[in-house]
């Protein structure tokens, strides 16, 4: 397991504050009302949830259920969430019985490497999804959209101690349809500090790639704006639904 998500995950609370979510979740809420009108506190899934810090922000108006592969960090999101539903499991093929109103994928569907994983998440979901529902996936780049390596900072106070965290992003030379990130954190507590270092890859799929994708799920496709990303780049959601042909069908 990841150390962002196992060891060093009770510094989740410290490094996504709660309100930099706000223009994620203004999105997401215009994105899937017209999916929910008249529908009477609607239900909602995320997978790859987390320490549940996106997710808090729906608990008011939906029914919601988390999903992620570290129990680490679902143990981060039922302190912080504890109205919601917790399963610790994999997006690709956890099984949970029940189908949604709205199913959310954010960044973390960028640990879907391959397109053969890619495929299985976006099947997953179409399992999970009601037939009137719909399915956001939000990844943070395309490889339309990725057009430079990106080197981000961050320094925070926590429980007396310094969290300064430094990512360096870069595409992958011997295969672009990766991309990997260092992740260096220094943990200092009065003269001691502590550094640890964690290594991430997420695939980089055209869009081709997450439209054929998408497609072999039968589901029918919009794309449309999200929020502008950190590097100034506009981040593109993938809404996803149920043909109409087939919600009639029983």
């Amino acid at each position: 397991m990841l150390k962002l998500y196992s060891t060093l995950a009770y510094l989740w609370p410290v490094l996504n504050p709660l309100d930099e979510y706000t223009p994620e979740v203004n999105r997401i809420h215009e994105l899937v009302s017209p999916y929910i009108k008249g529908v009477e506190r609607p239900s909602l899934l995320e997978f790859g949830s987390g320490g549940g810090r996106l997710l808090n922000h729906f608990t008011r108006d939906f029914v919601t259920h988390a999903v992620d592969l570290s129990p680490q960090m679902i143990e981060q999101s039922t302190l912080l969430n504890p109205s919601t539903l917790h399963s610790v499991g994999d997006m690709r093929s956890v099984k949970l019985g029940m189908k949604f109103d709205v199913i959310i994928v954010g960044d973390s569907i960028g640990y879907a490497i391959s397109e053969q994983d890619l495929k299985a998440v976006i099947l997953n979901c179409r399992q999970h999804l009601k037939k009137t529902g719909v399915l956001l996936l939000l990844p943070d780049w395309t490889q339309e959209t990725y057009t430079h390596n990106h080197v981000w900072r961050r320094e925070m106070e926590f429980d007396q101690s310094t969290v300064s965290l430094v990512e360096y992003q870069y595409q992958n030379l011997t295969d672009p349809s990766q991309i990997q990130s260092v992740f260096v954190f220094l943990i200092t507590n009065g003269t001691d500090t502590i550094v640890e270092v964690d290594y991430h890859s997420f695939g980089l799929h055209s869009v081709v790639t997450w439209r054929s994708s998408i497609e072999s799920a039968h589901l029918s496709l919009d794309t449309a704006y999200f929020i502008d990303h950190e590097s100034g780049l506009s981040k593109q959601a993938f809404v996803c639904s149920i043909p109409e042909t087939e919600q009639t069908i029983e």
